[in-house]
């Protein structure tokens, strides 16, 4: 039960306008640079269906600070509470969904396949007074305002460091959700606290569990074992805090010590844990930078144990690639920073998320064709470093090596098709490929243009000047083994015989595979680029390498 269907923010932090339709979808995964948006898009979900009225907002929460404007969240809302449905409370608000539609205007009789829906309006103006209210799209239907209380049935909880509340027994956390859920009497969590805290004078530290709580905890510990948790001193006890006791006072304890005490990734831990049972009966989870804390053997555990078994709604944001090769394509969801809505992705994309996962948290990626080219676009970024002109992480470029044949022009129209400003860095020696670049000309992207039958290296040893020659041939990497140093060397060389030795050179750069690797091409450019400034700008190195910085750049 309770699932947002779609979700509308207006005016709100970083947020102009954004509308966006999740579907059906259970397991949402929102990916995106910093600042774009991500975490902002949970609160707007948090707040239009807080169940509470004190929701803190100041003028720096609208948009551009301009409270003219008024904050307005709405989300659409299926598998809710069917007590809410009644004529007495929202009954007469309902929606109807079909084929990806809200419609307003039904009968009664029509087709039962279609998803009944709930809109939930969230608007706050320049008085910071909040109001919730359920509004349908009906002439004669004013909205109605929505209680608390009734806002408290969605069962909506955030996963965030300072919530220690969580690990406690007061009206709104989710231990108390969990504890009404699991009654089947009904009874409501506020007298079942009540009859609890009555309780505390008649027992003793030696038996302060709560029996009245076992079976959560029994489920609790079985759940943190699979997240590698071990949990077998949880207890329920009376914490005191502030020399007052309420449903708060009853609170989680590993053994003597209140678990809130806990480490950050623990505590994340067990408050996904204890959410992730609210969303089996329903109840939407929020989850904010889910690799806070967490090793990366936990991340991958954690993202396969919340796909699995939902029947309530889980919203996490994250930048960890752990979390996209665990998570299936249709999880995923890529925020832009100031976009109107969220990018989804279809099946295509499945097998480049799982083998390239870092670069979709990239603005623009640099297809390499293999590792070579790879090493030299690293290379690239050390040397802005180096010259203080900024890196390929702070220009928001990732590289990503596509591994030899014509895997990279794929990958670049995967990452194309999806807004992403893609470079692709090939050679020019197979006349195969040579005619599959044009595809990439029809999608205006970019490509480095070597001479025809030229590659990176043969290029670089053609065009550098003669003294980089000489450092490229007298270094001391070990793939230079004393036979390769014996055909080139260039100790008893004049100038006539110089074009004769590039060649050569040349070709036993390619006939030994001496720079196809990472740390090969990271070795070309740390010795090439700085070279730039004496070759002519009409030279084919300098203009595809000048062509790529400004790329990079802009």
């Amino acid at each position: 039960m309770s699932k947002i269907y779609s979700l509308s923010i207006k005016n709100f932090r970083g947020i102009k306008e954004f509308n966006h339709v999740f579907g059906l979808e259970n397991f949402i995964v929102l990916i995106g640079r910093g600042n774009s948006g991500k975490t902002t898009i949970l609160q707007a979900i948090n707040l239009v269906l807080s169940p509470t009225w004190n929701v803190g907002l100041s003028d720096l929460d609208f948009y551009d600070t301009d409270v003219t404007q008024p904050i307005e969240i709405e989300a659409t809302i299926t598998d809710f509470p069917k007590e809410l449905l009644t004529d007495s409370k929202y009954g007469l608000y309902i929606r109807k969904i079909k084929d990806g539609q809200i419609i307003d205007d039904f009968l009664e009789e029509d087709d039962s396949s279609l998803v009944d829906a709930l809109s939930i309006r969230f608007r706050v103006d320049s008085s910071l007074e909040p109001k919730w209210h359920v509004f349908c799209g009906r002439d004669e239907s004013e909205p109605k305002e929505i209680t608390a209380n009734d806002r408290a049935k969605f069962n909506v909880f955030m996963v965030a460091d300072y919530a220690d509340n969580q690990f406690s027994f007061g009206r709104y956390s989710p231990l108390s959700a969990l504890m009404k859920l699991s009654s089947a009497e009904g009874e409501s969590v506020a007298q079942r606290l009540l009859e609890i805290v009555r309780k505390i004078h008649e027992l003793t530290a030696e038996n302060g569990s709560f029996n009245e709580v076992e079976g959560i905890l029994e489920t609790l510990k079985t759940d943190s074992s699979q997240l590698g948790l071990s949990l077998e001193q949880l207890k329920t006890a009376i914490e005191f805090k502030d020399n007052s006791i309420s449903g708060n006072s009853i609170a989680l304890h590993n053994g003597n010590i209140p678990y809130r005490r806990s480490g950050k990734g623990s505590k994340r831990l067990l408050s996904i844990a204890i959410q992730k049972q609210l969303t089996r009966t329903g109840g939407i989870v929020l989850i904010d930078e889910l690799e806070q804390g967490l090793e990366p053997d936990r991340i991958t555990n954690i993202t396969r144990y919340l796909k699995s078994g939902l029947s309530g709604q889980i919203f996490v944001t994250t930048h960890s690639s752990y979390t996209l090769v665990e998570a299936s394509y249709n999880n995923l969801f890529l925020m832009r920073e100031r976009a109107s809505n969220l990018i989804s992705f279809t099946e295509d994309f499945q097998a480049v998320l799982r083998t390239q996962p870092e670069a979709f948290f990239a603005k623009k990626i640099i297809c390499c064709e293999g590792k070579t080219e790879q090493g030299f676009v690293r290379g690239i970024d050390d040397y802005l470093k180096t010259t203080g002109r900024g890196s390929l992480s702070g220009f928001g470029v990732f590289p990503i090596d596509s591994k030899g044949g014509d895997k990279f022009i794929k990958e670049a129209k995967t990452f194309k098709n999806l807004g992403y400003d893609v470079y692709v860095v090939v050679d020019n020696d197979v006349e195969a490929i040579r005619d599959k670049l044009l595809s990439l000309d029809e999608l205006s992207i970019p490509y480095t243009k070597y001479e025809i039958g030229g590659c990176l290296e043969s290029q670089i040893i053609k065009d550098v000047p003669w003294n980089c020659i000489k450092k490229l041939v007298n270094c001391n990497l070990e793939r230079f083994v004393d036979d390769v140093k014996r055909k080139l060397d260039v100790s008893d060389l004049d100038s006539s015989q110089e074009s004769e030795f590039r060649d050569k050179f040349a070709r036993l750069a390619k006939e030994k595979s001496l720079y196809k690797d990472i740390p090969g091409g990271e070795f070309l450019a740390e010795q090439v680029l700085p070279e730039l400034t004496a070759l002519g700008n009409d030279v084919v190195l300098k203009k595809n390498i000048n062509t790529l910085l400004d790329w990079i750049k802009n």
